[in-house]
């Protein structure tokens, strides 16, 4: 069974890292429940 507190405090910490050295993490999951990155569209994330 999956820890979700768990997780979602080791992703915010993620976010944190990425952030603090300028960089993020985006969640391109379909139909994801997550709310600790910014949502973009799966499709968008490989060029044509």
């Amino acid at each position: 069974m999956p820890d979700l507190l768990r997780s979602e405090i080791e992703y915010r910490l993620a976010r944190e890292a990425f952030e603090a050295d300028g960089r993020e993490i985006y969640d391109a999951t379909i139909e994801g429940k997550c709310s600790i990155f910014k949502k973009v569209d799966y499709l968008s994330c490989f060029p044509h």
